[in-house]
């Protein structure tokens, strides 16, 4: 597992819930990775990582076959009907 996400503790407390087995590399938010990472990354087996992070990694080419991502989803915990008529509203 790579992030480099500002929380990465929900997906980790999920993983953990799931019993899954792991390594996690943390990187900063907004962590810009170099040549020494990726070359790193090519040692290991797979790579999953989030949506936002793979749009960063997904060029590097020894790492395409191996590399997945989580998508992001957005759910409203209330106030669903009065976004979408906010933001459709006036179409």
């Amino acid at each position: 597992l790579i992030t480099g996400i500002a929380e990465p503790k929900p997906m980790i407390d999920y993983f953990n819930k799931l019993g899954a087995n792991y390594n996690h590399l943390n990187f900063p938010d907004h962590y810009s990775f170099n040549d020494d990472d990726f070359n790193s990354f090519e040692s290991l087996g797979f790579i999953l990582t989030t949506q936002k992070d793979y749009m960063r990694l997904k060029d590097y080419e020894n790492i395409q076959h191996k590399l997945f991502y989580l998508p992001i989803s957005i759910s409203f915990l209330e106030g669903e009907d009065r976004f979408k008529d906010l933001i459709f509203g006036s179409l």
